[in-house]
């Protein structure tokens, strides 16, 4: 929970905190980037979309302004970690 922490104390203008946590733009609060819930994706359209997430705090639904692929690529990444 310390990195949580430094993120916290961390200026909250990015969403992006590292490269393992994400701020709401809406509630402010920092949570592990896997942690957020990822909307539907229409795979048709993957590569022409952003994608969506929910909040675990507050229910917020944003979007990062990463690419699709940037997000998708950091998603992957800490997801491979994860395993």
């Amino acid at each position: 929970m310390a990195a949580v922490a430094d993120a916290k104390r961390r200026s909250d203008t990015t969403l992006i905190v590292d490269e393992r946590h994400m701020r709401c733009p809406r509630c402010r609060e920092v949570h592990d980037i896997l942690r957020y819930v990822p909307m539907g994706v229409v795979e048709e359209f993957r590569t022409e979309t952003n994608p969506i997430y929910k909040c675990p705090s507050c229910r917020w639904i944003f979007s990062p302004a990463l690419t699709a692929s940037e997000m998708r690529a950091l998603i992957n990444e800490l997801s491979a970690r994860e395993r």
